[in-house]
This record gives structure tokens, C-alpha cells and sequence, in this order.
């Protein structure tokens, strides 16, 4: 049985990322700390997200070596 309380914040969820991209925008969430919420948001159609189950916070000067261990140094303009 899913409890009252993930109905309501996955229908939240999917109203504000409809919302969003009904304004042509790609969505980014945020504060994303578990697998159960990540997946959600993606079943919901969240392009982006950030949050502790992705990396604790890092410096400017970290992200890149960050990007550059998990293979995604792409993602960073030259």
C-alpha cells in the first residue's frame, strides 16, 4: 500500500514539473536524497537533478575533478 503522503507529493511533483515545462522549461530538482525520490522525479519527467544522493556539497574548484572521476567532464564548458 502507498501511503497518503507519497500520493500527494508525487501528484505535487508531477504538477509543478508539468507546470514547468508546459513554460518550456527543463526542470531541475533539488535537494534529492534518495533513490525512492530521484526515481520518482524521473518517472515524472525531471530532467536534472541535485542533492546528497548525487554528491555533497563541493567547491567551485572540486566540481571539476568530480565530473572528471564520475566520466562527465563533458558536462563543463572549456
Amino acid at each position: 500500500m502507498i501511503c497518503s503522503s507519497t500520493v500527494n507529493r508525487r501528484r505535487s511533483w508531477g504538477a509543478m514539473i508539468d507546470m514547468g515545462h508546459n513554460l518550456d522549461h527543463e526542470i531541475i530538482a533539488e535537494g534529492v536524497e534518495t533513490l525512492e525520490q530521484y526515481q520518482m522525479l524521473q518517472k515524472l519527467g525531471c530532467e536534472m537533478a541535485q542533492g546528497y544522493l548525487l554528491s555533497k556539497p563541493v567547491s567551485a574548484d572540486s566540481i571539476a575533478k568530480l565530473l572528471d572521476i564520475k566520466g562527465l567532464n563533458h558536462l563543463i564548458s572549456a
